[in-house]
């Protein structure tokens, strides 16, 4: 066994050995008759190689007996071939720009095949330079610059994958100077002759300095001066050709040349006769209505229509040219709308909607439209702050109040509803609508009068101070008089506007971008008119908008107009250039949109509803705010759309909030679009939509969109918020974000109520208790009816409680309880009386306490910083207090 192990192991040992000399050389039959030089032995002393000078070998194997088993003669390896020379693309002695030298070289032929071929490129200065390069690349840019009017040399080697190598070179290149780029200042170039015209070489050279320089007037071939500066008198109406040539000190020359043009303006206007439109009638506007080749001061037809302007009563428009009666209006616009000449004329208002036949005429408005006032909601939300109108007249707010925007003598922020006062501390009545803006807010009264609080750092309050305030103040015009007639208001970031019982509107506050519209921007105290493109007051509005730096306006013929910031497009009218005057918002077409019942304004986007009940938008579109289905601007309007990109329609409202819209739909439910990152969509994410998403509610009668939050108010008077709450702006006695509606409850936890726009139906009688809501001081609390001293006391309970109607009043605490009597009253609890706490009913927190009254109230004092103290605030106190 073990010796046939032995021989298969020689047999395996012997192959792996043959294998391996196979693999070092080529096996022959024998040497050849080169000399012998060298005999190799091993270890048992047995000839083991002969090595021959002409590099053959034999080589002898032995088993581990000694038994010769092969001998094997070995052909000498093939010698390796060096890679042939290259030839340079740049000819030797060349010159060179030297900013821009790149070096070449044909491929180095290798006649071993399979060699690869990488090379290694030198270059300097010297006659032996450095290597600077090596690679497979035949091409080679310095990544600096040269040396100008210096000689480098440069050589290739080749070498191969065996290390044979060939060298090509060197060869020699010069580098050239660069030349010099001549430059003509000159001032001016074209002007009203005669003129002189300054003429300044401000020509440069890489390399060297400007050696010296011809100036040649009229580029005639004759030197003129030879100094750096010149100048040439422009005696006559013409073109006129300098030359400048300009040589630096290697003596590269370059040449280059500036015409001046001699300019008359006959007319003096600032436009050259060449490019003037009447050249002989001074016009620096160059005005041409009817884009012929005159302008309007010297075209004797200036709006084109064939009639002289002398014989036209209209020669600016070209569809009217007669008006037999002299009335300013049109006969053929006068026989279309009424089918004569004596219906209308500029004193005559056919369908009394405040806007003369004569306006409606310049506007192209339909003068036998008298569209209502749009309504707005009873219910406004602002930056971070709530308002809420109540069917008597008063107003709820609450959330932010670090400026006073809420109204109630305080700078206290409120987690639950609190009524606005006056600097009196009484209810403020007769609310007839409401805006909320950035910081402060407004509220038309009954009578017309204007009322506002908050911010007031640009006048935004309009009672000709920038002093914030607290407590409702008059907004007066310039004269010092309370501003009187008007109808509705807009607040926006930091400017206000208030529509007139008279079609027209007033604006004030800041007005950096023309948001005023009253052709500056110049921010105002009190409040301007606002006015169109060619300064007269915009009339026949009947619904507005603001927004943060922007307004909208529409119009009783259905148009909206804008004015203010337009850096996205929210003007509406095409470009993003910003007005100051009112202008029209145009279709894609850039035609006026029309049909249009009301308007909303966000952030930077407007929203306008049609008759049909579809909608259209613009502006920013950032988070899908347009609900277009897309999140680019838009500088036209386009329509709101669902997700099969058709026209949502039965929509009855708009609100636009910061970055997301809202729209009242059909059944009282609400649509809602744009950014949802705090829930302000109210759909129960908070991911954005750039399409309407159903809220899936019924029952709203009304919207308003904040900043960050949304509201809504129900046909049963209730009021819901949704979105952002770190303010408490949703009034629900939280800071929790909401994504879904949640009702606005008061201190007691209870819905506040009843929210709506008092009623202006003389015999109407909402308690039923026989006294009608216009006579009832408490129109929806069938025990009270009458509140002789207007201190929002019924005169029923202060009798009862006592005997009187001068002992309770605004500010009184009859039983020192720390309840105000007029508190008790809305409690419904013993004002007479002080409850004494039940001392065995005491709870201590870590930082707070409460105790509860014999009347089922609940005492607290301490640390408040999250709102444990439940008194609707987050301020410490160190006496008690109510909990809500």
């Amino acid at each position: 066994m073990t010796h046939k192990r032995t021989a298969w192991w020689n047999r395996l040992a012997l192959s792996a050995i043959v294998g391996l000399l196979a693999a070092i050389g080529t096996l022959t039959a024998a040497p050849s008759r080169a000399e012998t030089i060298a005999y190799g032995y091993d270890p048992g002393n047995r000839l083991e190689s002969v090595e021959y000078d002409d590099g053959q070998s034999i080589r002898y194997v032995y088993d581990n007996l000694g038994n010769q088993l092969v001998r094997l003669t070995l052909a000498a390896p093939e010698a390796n071939n060096p890679p042939g020379t290259v030839t340079p693309g740049v000819a030797d002695g060349t010159e060179l720009t030297y900013t821009a030298v790149t070096l070449d070289w044909s491929a180095a032929v290798d006649p071993d095949a399979g060699d690869a071929v990488v090379y290694y490129l030198h270059l300097g200065t010297e006659a032996d330079p450095p290597l600077v390069y090596s690679g497979w690349e035949r091409s080679y840019t310095p990544p600096y610059s040269l040396q100008p009017l210096t000689t480098y040399f440069w050589s290739v080697v080749a070498r191969d994958s065996q290390g044979a190598e060939s060298v090509s070179g060197p060869w020699t290149f010069i580098t050239g100077n660069e030349p010099p780029t001549p430059i003509i200042d000159a001032s001016p170039t074209e002007a009203i002759v005669p003129y002189t015209a300054n003429l300044t070489d401000a020509s440069t050279s890489t390399d060297d300095a400007i050696a010296s320089r011809a100036w040649d007037f009229l580029c005639d071939g004759s030197i003129d001066a030879t100094t750096s500066t010149a100048s040439y008198y422009v005696s006559a109406a013409g073109d006129y050709e300098i030359c400048l040539a300009v040589t630096d000190e290697a003596g590269a020359t370059e040449s280059t040349s500036v015409t001046l043009y001699g300019r008359i303006d006959t007319d003096g206007d600032g436009v050259f006769d060449i490019a003037d439109n009447c050249p002989a009638d001074a016009n620096a506007d160059q005005y041409n209505l009817d884009g012929d080749d005159l302008g309007d001061v010297c075209d004797d037809d200036r709006d084109g229509d064939g009639v002289t302007n002398a014989a036209d009563p209209f020669p600016d428009d070209a569809r009217y040219t007669a008006d037999s009666d002299g009335d300013g209006i049109g006969d053929s616009w006068e026989i279309a709308e009424f089918g004569d000449l004596i219906t209308a004329d500029d004193t005559t208002d056919f369908d009394g909607d405040g806007s003369s036949d004569l306006d409606e005429f310049r506007y192209d408005s339909d003068p036998q439209y008298a569209p209502p006032f749009v309504d707005t909601a009873p219910i406004a939300a602002g930056g971070d702050h709530s308002l809420a109108q109540r069917t008597d007249g008063r107003l709820y707010a609450w959330g932010y109040n670090g400026n006073g925007q809420l109204g109630d003598g305080s700078y206290t922020n409120r987690n639950y509803p609190a009524f606005v006062r006056d600097d009196t501390g009484a209810f403020v009545y007769d609310i007839q609508d409401i805006a909320a803006g950035g910081d402060h807010s407004l509220a038309v009264l009954g009578d017309g009068s204007l009322i506002s609080w908050g911010y007031n750092g640009y006048g935004q309050l309009g009672d000709g101070t920038n002093t914030r305030r607290a407590d409702p103040v008059a907004v007066i015009d310039g004269y010092g008089d309370p501003v009187i007639d008007a109808v509705s208001v807009a607040a926006g970031a930091n400017h206000s506007l208030a529509l007139l019982d008279d079609g027209s509107l007033l604006a004030w506050g800041y007005n950096g971008y023309g948001q005023l519209g009253d052709g500056t921007t110049t921010s105002k105290s009190t409040p301007v008119r606002v006015r169109d493109a060619v300064g007269d007051t915009l009339t026949g509005i009947i619904a507005v908008a603001a927004g943060q730096n922007f307004s909208l306006a529409l119009r009783s013929d259905g148009t909206v107009w804008a004015w203010g910031r337009n850096y996205q497009g929210q003007l509406g009218d095409g470009t993003n250039s910003n007005s100051a005057s009112a202008q029209r918002v145009l279709d894609a077409r850039g035609m006026p949109i029309n049909g249009v019942v009301a308007v909303a304004a966000g952030f930077r986007h407007g929203l306008a509803l049609s008759e049909a009940g579809t909608a259209v938008a613009w502006g920013d579109n950032d988070y899908g705010q347009l609900g277009d289905g897309f999140t680019v601007d838009r500088r036209v309007p386009v329509q709101v759309i669902d997700a099969f990109g058709t026209p949502v329609d039965g929509m009855s409202a708009l609100a636009a909030g910061e970055w997301h819209s809202l729209a009242l739909a059909s059944g009282g439910d609400v649509l809602a679009w744009g950014r949802n990152n705090l829930g302000q969509l109210g759909e129960g994410t908070l991911s954005d939509s750039s399409i309407p998403t159903s809220l899936g509610l019924t029952g709203i009668t009304g919207i308003d969109a904040g900043s960050e939050h949304s509201l809504a108010v129900t046909d049963d008077l209730t009021a819901f918020a949704w979105g952002r709450n770190a303010l408490f702006q949703l009034g629900d006695g939280t800071a929790t974000d909401r994504r879904s509606p949640v009702v606005v409850i008061d201190n007691n936890l209870a819905p506040i109520f009843p929210v709506g726009k008092p009623s202006t139906d003389p015999a109407a009688d909402s308690d039923g208790d026989g006294e009608p809501d216009s006579t009832d001081a408490f129109p929806y609390d069938p025990a009270y009816r009458l509140d002789a001293d207007g201190d929002g006391i019924a005169d029923e309970w202060e009798l009862a409680n006592f005997g009187d109607l001068l002992t309770a009043g605004i500010g009184t605490d009859y039983d020192g309880d720390g309840l105000l009597d007029s508190e008790e009253f809305e409690h419904g609890s013993d004002a007479t009386v002080a409850p004494e706490m039940v001392e065995d009913v005491v709870a201590t927190g870590a930082n707070h306490t409460l105790a509860l009254r014999t009347d089922g109230r609940v005492l607290a004092w301490g640390y408040n910083g999250y709102g444990q103290l439940g008194n609707g605030t987050t301020q410490n106190q160190s006496s008690v207090s109510y909990t809500h």
